[in-house]
């Protein structure tokens, strides 16, 4: 693995010496984009809005998260857990590097 890594940017520095031109880099900014073009949004809401209307145990799931009976306060409870899950263990492989 080590090895094709380091053959891989020589070939990109060949094609360079070779064409004058350096291959474009990409972001992943870039290939999240590319990646929603291919996405049919279109049908999805599509699709999406006929459940809506036609279904009623989605229209009864949208009503409840809507609703006071939601304990949307766990939800944030559960991320804000997450995040705290996230800076520990960030700080843990910073020390256990040191």
């Amino acid at each position: 693995m080590k090895y094709s890594i380091v053959y891989n940017e020589l070939s990109l520095h060949h094609i360079h010496i070779i064409t004058g031109k350096s291959l474009p880099t990409v972001t992943l900014e870039d290939d999240l984009k590319e990646f929603m073009e291919l996405v049919p949004t279109e049908k999805i809401l599509e699709i999406t809005l006929d459940y809506l209307a036609y279904d009623h145990e989605v229209r009864d799931l949208i009503v409840y998260v809507q609703s006071e009976e939601f304990p949307i306060h766990k939800i944030h409870t559960i991320v804000e857990h997450l995040k705290e899950y996230e800076y520990v263990s960030t700080f843990m492989c910073i020390f256990l590097k040191h």
